[in-house]
């Protein structure tokens, strides 16, 4: 089981990504309602935030490779993650006294209540990588650019 350990985190932690955006669904749909239109930003938001959470883990990944800094991702997107009612008793119902527009609504309320613990979440495959092999020099760098699509020479 320890063998395994950095493989069932990454696991883990890639299930409640995708829990996370059926629960954004769930916490706006009351407001935003859950047309095609609001899932596709939820959805877009979410990938959004996980290729830029995978760019960033891969360049911490280079410069520092701990598994108390991968401990701390996890524990910040907890954070996050907990304090999403709260958000939504803020952030959203203030939103829907403000502005009618159901779209920018779900944009700002994504961005800011799921997108940062998903950006979180996200940094932590690409640090298991490097965690897993510290054989290779730039292995956060060429994981990142697999998760991010980015030719960064």
């Amino acid at each position: 089981m320890n063998k395994y350990k950095l493989e069932i985190t990454v696991f883990i932690c890639g299930a409640l990504g995708m829990v996370l955006e059926l629960v954004a669904a769930r916490v706006l749909s009351p407001y935003v309602g859950s047309s095609n239109l609001i899932w596709t930003t939820i959805i877009g938001i979410m990938l959004t935030s996980m290729s830029i959470g995978y760019y960033i883990g891969g360049k911490i990944a280079d410069k520092k490779h701990d598994i108390n800094i991968l401990s701390q991702f996890i524990l910040l997107s907890a954070i996050f993650t907990s304090i999403i009612p709260i958000l939504e008793n803020v952030l959203v119902k203030n939103l829907t006294l403000v502005s009618d527009n159901l779209i920018l609504i779900s944009i700002i309320s994504a961005s800011i209540i799921f997108g940062l613990p998903s950006f979180v979440l996200a940094m932590v495959s690409p640090f298991a990588v490097k965690l897993k092999d510290k054989e290779f020099e730039n292995i956060g760098k060429v994981s990142r650019k697999c998760f991010f699509f980015v030719n960064n020479r």
